[in-house]
């Protein structure tokens, strides 16, 4: 198990840290990639990359935060941690990045 998103994303406010936390990212979905397979799973629906600017909105801890730059970054530790080098490996699934705009806006 992993913090929530929004507490990953507390790593990244300082720049010398923005390396080494996308490389624990990667790792992080490298080992939920490998538990979920074993199961059969082939796909995520992860990560989210809505932008949300609205605290009060209940699901904002599912993405990176108010920063584009930094959603993208997270992004694609996650997708290249999900999906691997081989995409068909048997402990790789395919990642499907959700809710590209105006989720977290309503």
């Amino acid at each position: 198990m992993f913090v929530q998103v929004i507490r990953q994303v507390s790593l990244f406010l300082w720049e010398w840290l923005a390396l080494l936390s996308q490389k624990m990212l990667k790792k992080a979905a490298r080992i939920s990639s490998e538990e979920a397979t074993t199961g059969g799973v082939c796909w995520t629906y992860s990560p989210m990359v809505d932008i949300s600017r609205d605290a009060r909105w209940g699901r904002s801890r599912e993405g990176a935060g108010e920063d584009p730059f930094l959603g993208s970054d997270m992004a694609k530790a996650w997708v290249r941690g999900y999906q691997g080098d081989d995409l068909s490996a048997n402990n790789t699934m395919m990642a499907c990045v959700k809710h590209f705009a105006l989720y977290g806006a309503a």
